[in-house]
């Protein structure tokens, strides 16, 4: 697990929730940990224009994306928790499809709503525009409250 700084969740749910301190953090495989570590240490080598195209044609020739049975059969957990300043604690977990298929089923939920005449104009995220429940009107997904 690494801290993640660079997720679009962490802007997000700052936004939707009012939360000016948020931490991310991703389950990643050791080959990508130890090149994150590298990276931190050697910037100007991992920010170079010869770097980016490698790891970009690289990543387009092993990583095609999921497979249609890798999209069936995968599925997403992610575990949530708030604290006060005081130490109070809550916590959850959000079980949904394959990350790629989450995203296509709650952009059609969205796209929908908006076809329909429900979305306010002006900048918000999916939260903020529809609450916090929105994702648990997808297929699949359930969240379980840990206290």
């Amino acid at each position: 697990m690494v801290a993640n700084p660079w997720r679009a969740d962490l802007l997000t749910a700052a936004h939707s929730t009012g939360i000016k301190t948020i931490d991310t953090y991703t389950a990643l495989p050791a080959p990508v940990r130890s090149l994150m570590k590298l990276a931190a240490r050697m910037p100007a080598v991992f920010t170079s224009a010869p770097w980016r195209a490698m790891t970009h044609a690289l990543v387009r020739r092993l990583s095609p994306g999921p497979s249609e049975a890798a999209l069936a059969d995968g599925s997403s957990h992610i575990w949530a928790q708030a604290s006060t300043r005081g130490g109070q604690r809550v916590a959850a977990v959000l079980h949904g499809p394959e990350a790629y298929e989450f995203t296509a089923r709650i952009a059609q939920v969205l796209l929908q709503r908006t076809l329909d005449g429900r979305a306010t104009p002006g900048f918000q995220t999916p939260a903020s525009a529809y609450g916090p429940d929105l994702v648990l009107t997808i297929p699949d997904v359930s969240r379980q409250d840990l206290g």
